[in-house]
């Protein structure tokens, strides 16, 4: 394989809601950790200031050479993806971890810093040697994990939920087994449908599955299929008969999604609560499923833009764009907090 390959797709983010820790049925103390229960945050030894979220299968025992799973979640909430996904832990028999402290919106040094201080207590705290130790995340965190596995440190794989490679013309250092989800109605689906075909013809082994449902952390019996790809014991998927960007017809949305960031970007608020309400009237009457698909995912582009051009406008006092951006996001997504946590800041500053 070829490792020119230069990745040269956009980025996105956007916040998941919060889950809390279960215990599982059977726990055991293993170093001071208990195993078969999520632990909400355990310190890593070699930095302290990291911390993570800890689900020790019940089989675990100290002192053995586990797999391990690094969660990252876009909104540092590493106690969702372990409780999430705590019982294939247990099933399969691997340590899971998720960083209490990788989130969107950090400087690369923040995140590398993340990176190997999680790494390093996989390898040190559960001898997981660089071909088990697999990293996984969504949206932003998904990209967190692609860049500490290509630039940052040796891994055996990476599963991205609902985002690509982040945006970057430097070559790869390290190369690995990638398994990326995206939901039929997920606004990066285009993203990852098009770095799938780039990475087919750079003859780097992976496999993108498309499942129901948007921008999310996946359902755990659909992340059971990437670890068992993974472990080796899942053939590749099979292909509509059709490329998947004309069977989810990504150009159409791509002409969609410039007209709708050039309004975005004018401020034209009047059409884009127009636009809006077709788009929802499309998604709940299609004349295609397509339709409907195309109709959510431009939706949700429209939010993911919005929460991002209004904090961007408003960390850098831009406050009359961020006035407009944020209208923009009251019509797209009314009933968000989100949305007046902004206008609270925003007022805030105007008082300034």
């Amino acid at each position: 394989m070829s490792r020119g390959l230069h990745i040269l797709l956009a980025g996105s983010i956007l916040l998941t809601s919060s889950c809390s820790g279960q215990s599982g049925p059977e726990s055991r103390r293993q170093g001071g950790l208990e195993a078969g229960k999520v632990i909400p945050e355990v310190k890593c030894a070699s930095d302290p200031s990291c911390t993570y979220a800890l689900y020790l299968p019940a089989g675990y025992r100290e002192g053995d050479s586990a797999m391990v799973v690094i969660a990252f979640d876009p909104s540092a909430r590493g106690i969702l993806p372990v409780t999430r996904y705590q019982s294939l832990a247990g099933k399969y028999g691997f340590v899971l971890m998720g960083s209490n402290d990788s989130r969107n919106g950090q400087q690369m040094d923040a995140v590398g810093r993340i990176g190997e201080a999680l790494v390093s207590e996989a390898k040190s705290r559960f001898r997981a040697t660089p071909d088990k130790i697999i990293l996984t995340g969504f949206s932003g965190g998904a990209r967190v994990a692609s860049i500490i596995g290509l630039f940052g440190e040796p891994v055996k794989g990476v599963i991205g939920c609902g985002a690509g490679f982040p945006e970057t013309e430097q070559q790869p250092q390290f190369i690995f087994d990638y398994f990326v989800i995206a939901g039929e109605s997920d606004p990066n689906l285009s993203e990852v449908i098009f770095q799938d075909k780039a990475l087919t013809e750079a003859g780097w082994k992976h496999q993108l599955m498309v499942i129901p449902g948007g921008h999310q952390w996946p359902p755990a019996a659909e992340m059971e299929k990437a670890v068992l790809w993974m472990r080796g014991e899942l053939p590749p998927l099979p292909r509509p008969a059709v490329p998947l960007e004309e069977y989810y017809e990504i150009g159409k949305e791509a002409e969609q999604q410039s007209l709708l960031m050039t309004k975005f970007l004018l401020g034209d608020t009047l059409w884009m609560k127009k636009e809006v309400q077709k788009l929802r009237a499309r998604a709940a009457h299609p004349k295609t499923r397509n339709d409907s698909l195309i109709a959510e995912r431009l939706i949700a582009f429209l939010g993911i833009m919005s929460w991002s051009k209004s904090t961007g406008q408003l960390n850098q006092g831009l406050l009359d764009q961020a006035y407009r951006s944020l209208v923009i996001y009251r019509i797209v997504e009314p009933e968000n907090p989100a949305v007046d946590s902004l206008f609270n800041v925003y007022y805030q500053q105007r008082k300034r």
